[in-house]
């Protein structure tokens, strides 16, 4: 389990007669625990997390007895164990108060429930495949909120049910099973059977900088199996698991944690599609080679629902941002390059890179992108960003000469006038875009750059140079150029010591990208060399 702060008002008034407490809110899968200590006395209160407004619910209750809870006027005391409230009909995202009282009505303490906002109904019971053997587990299903006519048995056992919401209830599951057990599940009328795995999971502390996870109860599975620990997740393999059916690994830490005793991997149960992709995205890949976004489409497929709008929440996240961008670009490239223009800036600099680089790479000029307004309007909101690091803004201007006009040249001309660290390679960028516009001056400006005599030999700052204006003249992708694109296929190469520096691979990327009227990063099939050399003679 996890302890998170949630809201605990008290006010002034009120802190002054009241008895001093504590409280501790503990999150686990599907529901928040709100503990009250007051001098040495305790009252836990178990909620369903997705409670809405105006939705029935049931809750359980632990501690003192002689102790009494109110909510929105209703009120259950700590004896009878449990409660069947309804919330009130607020805002979702506003907290309601919750009352602890003793056994004369005196007020003791008071924390804040958060109302979420509603969610669809389930149709089906769906029960996870693995649970940790005395911990929490979430069962979603057509619920109703009264856990008064609801019943699990896990491997013969009682699984007593902490909360209930129309959606779902959260049980403790048995303790000391381990292995295969069958479950049965009654719901009024209702009454479901089937088999699930009982695990036991040991998290150890090494040392400060280690934890040993150790899971039993695995012998024959045949599924992966997610955990989490804090912000690792492990995925567990059958081919990982020893043939007593044990497994075990170590989880290294950053050594400046102050809770490595506390701290536990969990069993991640998936309650919302969101949580269903976001496993799929954290997952290792089996094969290192490309991004992966082939093999997390096919997994996706298999949820049965639209995954986009879930992609695209994920797509400023850190860890799997750029995950979820392969992904969107594998299923549908039209769709995904809209969404990930549109999400800009707001999305961060490494989706700015994929976006923006996948438009320039895969840019084909018999097929006109639909995505192409929307890329050059990132573009322009990326080169507003005082902050945007050099290699996006190169990249924003590339992608305005793909996509943009005439009129885009007078601020195209201030970029390629402005002086900075990096202004050679923005003024490079610029010049490249305005050709490919249509400037005749900035034409004229690469023709004669590449027109000039190649020393011979050529030092390496001299190569780096001539490839970098290579690169100018295949973006500009213009007819005109290939008279002085063609000569460099002979360029000789600058070394020092073991290192190579060769203008003619740039060369034979730019006739690519003129010819082809793509650019120098397309991703197209391209002539060798001494196939170039052969264009070159027969195009004199």
């Amino acid at each position: 389990m996890k302890w998170a702060v949630l809201a605990c008002a008290i006010t002034s008034w009120a802190a002054a007669q009241m008895t001093p407490y504590t409280l501790k809110v503990e999150t686990g899968p599907g529901f928040v625990a709100l503990t009250f200590s007051t001098q040495s006395n305790h009252v836990r209160v178990y909620f369903p997390d997705d409670v809405a407004p105006g939705e029935q619910f049931s809750g359980t209750l632990e501690g003192q007895p002689n102790y009494s809870l109110e909510f929105a006027g209703q009120q259950a005391r700590v004896r009878d164990g449990e409660f069947r409230w309804m919330m009130p009909r607020v805002q979702p995202g506003q907290f309601v108060p919750l009352i602890l009282k003793d056994f004369r009505g005196k007020e003791l303490g008071r924390a804040s429930v958060l109302v979420a906002a509603s969610r669809p109904a389930v149709s089906t019971f769906r029960f996870p495949k693995f649970v940790h053997a005395g911990h929490a587990v979430p069962v979603l299903g057509p619920f109703d909120g009264d856990s008064e006519t609801t019943s699990l048995a896990i491997g013969g056992q009682a699984a007593p049910v902490l909360a209930e919401s129309p959606r779902k209830i959260v049980v403790r599951a048995p303790e000391h099973l381990l292995g295969p057990v069958a479950y049965t599940l009654r719901k009024g009328a209702a009454e479901q059977k089937g088999d699930l795995r009982s695990l036991d999971i040991k998290t150890t502390a090494l040392d400060q900088t280690k934890l040993m996870v150790a899971v039993s109860g695995l012998k024959g599975v045949a599924d992966e199996i997610p955990l989490k620990l804090e912000t690792n997740y492990i995925f567990i393999q059958p081919a990982d698991v020893d043939p007593d059916g044990g497994f075990q690994t170590q989880v290294p830490l950053l050594g400046i944690e102050s809770n490595v005793s506390e701290m536990q991997a969990e069993l991640v149960f998936s309650q919302t599609p969101r949580d269903e992709v976001g496993l799929i995205l954290r997952a290792p890949r089996r094969d290192q080679r490309g991004n992966g976004g082939q093999d997390r489409a096919a997994a996706l497929q298999s949820l049965g629902f639209d995954t986009f709008p879930v992609l695209e929440s994920f797509l400023a996240d850190s860890d799997v941002g750029a995950d979820a961008a392969y992904v969107m670009l594998a299923t549908d490239e039209e769709r995904a390059m809209r969404s990930l223009f549109k999400s800009m800036p707001g999305s961060g600099p490494n989706i700015q890179h994929i976006g923006l680089l996948w438009y320039l790479s895969h840019y084909n000029p018999a097929k006109k992108s639909a995505a192409a307004a929307e890329a050059h309007a990132a573009a322009i909101r990326l080169l507003a960003i005082p902050g945007s690091s050099s290699e996006t803004v190169e990249l924003a201007l590339d992608t305005i000469g793909l996509s943009g006009s005439a009129e885009d040249l007078p601020m195209l001309e201030q970029r390629f006038l402005s002086r900075n660290f990096w202004s050679l390679r923005i003024q490079d960028a610029s010049e490249a875009a305005m050709a490919r516009l249509g400037s005749p001056t900035h034409l004229e400006n690469i023709r004669s750059e590449l027109a000039k005599t190649v020393p011979d030999p050529l030092k390496p700052e001299q190569a780096v140079r001539l490839s970098q204006i290579l690169d100018k003249a295949g973006f500009a992708a213009r007819m005109e150029l290939l008279p002085v694109v063609c000569p460099h296929l002979a360029d000789p190469a600058a070394f020092e010591i073991d290192v190579t520096w060769d203008p003619k691979p740039s060369a034979v990327a730019a006739l690519n990208a003129i010819v082809n009227q793509t650019t120098p990063m397309a991703r197209s099939s391209r002539k060798s060399l001494d196939e170039w050399k052969a264009y070159c003679r027969q195009s004199q």
